[in-house]
């Protein structure tokens, strides 16, 4: 199929099915009032041209490479499938009021606009998502609320893909994921948008909160989280929350080596104060930069192992304004405590920089071991006096 510019194909009131053996070329427009339905070979939309399924689902098959350069949009969902994608830039795919799904089995390129009205799912073999490109799933809360749990399937952004991953654009949602199963991923200056907050303000009382925090996020409470064999800040991301003071909330943020990677997370220059950070190593580690201004500045910080390193990991940096052995002795680890997690030269988790000995020692989380109700004033009779007898001799 070969549609000229200026030619237009409608189905007002119904479905469009349209099945090819070969490759379609779209540079008219084309409408279903309900459901739109195309397959073929290959696909190429030219600028300037339309697909609609005004108010229902667009289902898009090929078997071979996807170029996008015009506006492809449905009503309700958008399923989109192929050996690879080329998304130009000026190009916008929108499933305005459901779920856009878009399965890939070679590489991705994304430069124009994505929206979904409830998740968005991309999937392939790589993923290059560039300076400029937006993928969007626009949640929204109640004031700030950070407690109630995201319907499931909803307010999502997933990247799942089998090699490497190169973020550089925008992604909002309040719950983002990127996996690759086999490869890396790399942030090179990218955005983080719209992230749900885990606490919406700055005070001391919420600090602490998050510095306290060691759960991960996850669908039900939103954040973001990466997963890949190394994850490397080639360029600082920055992070926004959906909070009703954006400037204030802090969001949750996780780097997840694969299980089998003996990888590194290399965190650059992490200068990221409103977020909590939460580093599960695996067996892999975990480096920032070691020049003038190379700390790490976090909200929180939670560290989890499986095998225990010989060649200690050395972190440098605040956390939740935290310099020195402070940060360290505010931060997480586990399963145990170990003397090679290292936090400004100090073992993460310790009081007072004090290395742990050999003994396994329980991991404590510090706040449920005070006492924060009224204190109970001793009677005159039980108050023991050091020295005193209760008569003269």
């Amino acid at each position: 199929l070969t549609q000229n510019a200026g030619s237009a194909l409608t189905a007002t009131g119904g479905q469009a099915k349209l099945s090819f053996t070969n490759a379609v070329i779209l540079a008219g427009t084309s409408t279903a009032g309900t459901d739109f339905t195309l397959s073929g070979e290959s696909l190429t939309q030219n600028a300037g041209s339309a697909l609609t399924a005004t108010g229902g689902q667009a289902k898009l098959a090929f078997t071979k490479a996807v170029i996008l350069s015009g506006a492809s949009t449905a009503g309700t969902n958008f399923t989109l499938s192929g050996e690879s994608l080329t998304q130009n830039a000026g190009s916008a795919l929108t499933a305005a009021g459901g779920q856009a799904t878009l399965t890939f089995t070679k590489g991705v390129v994304l430069e124009g606009t994505s929206k979904a009205g409830t998740l968005f799912t991309l999937s392939g073999a790589t993923l290059d998502q560039r300076a400029g490109s937006s993928v969007t799933v626009p949640g929204s809360l109640s004031a700030n609320d950070t407690t109630a749990e995201l319907p499931p399937n909803t307010n999502q952004v997933r990247f799942d893909f089998t090699n490497a991953i190169t973020l550089a654009g925008t992604t909002n949602a309040l719950f983002v994921l990127a996996t690759s199963a086999k490869g890396d991923i790399v942030l090179r200056g990218n955005t983080f948008g719209n992230i749900r907050p885990f606490v919406t303000g700055r005070t001391e009382a919420e600090l602490a909160q998050a510095r306290q925090t060691t759960r991960l996020p996850g669908e039900t409470y939103g954040g973001v989280v990466l997963q890949a064999n190394t994850i490397t800040i080639e360029s600082q991301p920055t992070y926004t929350n959906a909070g009703v003071n954006p400037k204030a909330g802090i969001v949750q943020s996780a780097f997840i080596l694969n299980p089998a990677s003996a990888g590194t997370v290399s965190l650059g220059r992490f200068n990221q104060p409103n977020v909590q950070l939460s580093l599960v190593l695996g067996q892999g580690t975990a480096t920032n930069g070691t020049g003038i201004g190379d700390d790490i500045a976090v909200a929180g910080l939670a560290l989890t192992y499986s095998t225990a390193l010989i060649v200690p990991l050395q972190l440098t940096g605040t956390v939740g304004g935290l310099t020195g052995s402070s940060a360290a002795g505010v931060s997480h680890i586990g399963p145990r405590r170990q003397d090679n997690y290292l936090l400004n030269g100090c073992p993460i988790s310790s009081l007072n920089c004090v290395r742990f000995s050999t003994l396994t020692v329980p991991v404590l989380n510090p706040l449920k071991e005070v006492n924060i109700g009224r204190s109970r004033v001793a009677s005159d009779v039980e108050i023991v006096l050091p020295d005193v007898a209760e008569r003269d001799y």
